[in-house]
């Protein structure tokens, strides 16, 4: 009688156990990864940057004198001032004014690299690679590398593999050009 009274109770309680173990695993599967960081988003114009940056409250973006060109023709960089939390960040522009790469340099006085690395890891799951250097997470869209001392990239890979397929062809061509040029010798 005891039995049938206990397996009575054990078993909707065993149930429930099992419930709310499924309902946390659930709960634990990864985020997909962002395209940025708060309302910086990589594939936005230069000017939709700006107009982010002037009314954040991590960087102090003081306008146009901040904006200087790469090596690289019809490619732009753009460099800020962080506050509070960021020491800095990078945001690079392709020829066609879209953000691929952004780099955001943390204050390592501020936060530490284990606190953005487990939050992270908490977030989007482990990382595809991990070293002593950095891990970093990605997808078929986006790489979020998380570098020492407190580095954080985003970059969107297929604006990423599009220039350096770029870059290639163009050394591919210099190199020819050169070859070319030594044979008239």
């Amino acid at each position: 009688m005891i039995s049938a009274i206990l397996k009575k109770a054990v078993v909707p309680v065993l149930l429930l156990l099992a419930c709310m173990q499924l309902s946390a695993q659930e709960d634990s599967a990864p985020e997909p990864l962002p395209r940025g960081f708060d309302t910086l988003e990589l594939g936005m114009s230069m000017a939709d940057i700006k107009n982010e940056l002037l009314s954040s409250d991590d960087f102090l973006y003081r306008g146009d004198p901040d904006v200087s060109l790469l090596e690289r023709e019809n490619l732009s960089l753009m460099e800020v001032e962080g506050f509070g939390f960021f020491a800095s960040a990078q945001f690079q522009f392709s020829q066609d004014d879209r953000l691929y790469a952004m780099l955001l340099v943390m204050d390592p006085e501020n936060i530490d690299y284990y606190s953005v690395y487990s939050t992270l890891t908490e977030k989007y799951g482990n990382p595809a690679d991990l070293s002593p250097q950095r891990a970093y997470w990605e997808n078929e869209n986006v790489r979020i590398s998380l570098e020492r001392p407190v580095m954080l990239r985003y970059i969107d890979r297929a604006l990423f593999d599009a220039i350096r397929q770029e870059g290639e062809t163009l050394e591919s061509y210099e190199r020819i050009s050169r070859e070319e040029f030594l044979s008239r010798f």
